[in-house]
């Protein structure tokens, strides 16, 4: 059974259930010798039923994961974090370039309407290679001793991670000097 639509739900709600399945089950196994006095009036699983109970907990997210499509919100929230993130320094890079709520310049060089959510430094090599050409370009123009080292290394690996992690370390550089 495969499933296509994932439904994300509060990481502490996710746990609590799975969590409340998985003791539940380790119980049913282990009756009397599930949990273990470690002082007055705290208790802990035994060793064997703890190994059951992990082995259950990582049994039961599974399933909620492939049979309902059910998961943390935690795996989401990574991805929300890089994506704003991304998006922070796609709004750097499209500023170096001449970007501005006002004058929307993008249009001029990548000859389409943009905003910033859809801006594609990070993606496509069309938006981010003329950005590495006007770094270079004007440091040749203004003789600057800008040291593009990272730059130069990066692009010789075309890999886009690398290059888009070395103009944006770069703008940062370049602001903080402006």
């Amino acid at each position: 059974m495969k499933v296509i639509n994932k439904t994300y739900i509060d990481n502490s709600r996710f746990m609590e259930f799975i969590d409340e399945l998985a003791t539940q089950i380790t119980e049913m196994n282990y009756g009397a010798d599930t949990f273990k006095n470690v002082q007055e009036g705290s208790y802990k699983f035994t060793d064997e039923a703890q190994e059951y109970y992990n082995d259950m907990y990582s049994e039961y997210e599974m399933m909620a994961n492939n049979i309902m499509g059910v998961y943390s919100d935690n795996e989401l929230n990574k991805y929300k974090v890089k994506y704003t993130q991304k998006m922070a320094d796609n709004q750097i890079i499209a500023e170096f370039m001449g970007y501005t709520e006002k004058n929307k310049k993008i249009k001029e060089i990548y000859n389409q309407e943009a905003e910033v959510k859809s801006f594609s430094y990070h993606t496509s090599w069309d938006w981010l290679m003329p950005v590495a050409n006007e770094i270079i370009k004007s440091r040749d123009e203004q003789n600057a001793d800008w040291d593009l080292t990272n730059l130069k290394y990066a692009l010789q690996t075309t890999n886009i991670e690398y290059v888009y992690k070395a103009v944006v370390e770069f703008i940062n550089e370049y602001n903080k000097r402006k």
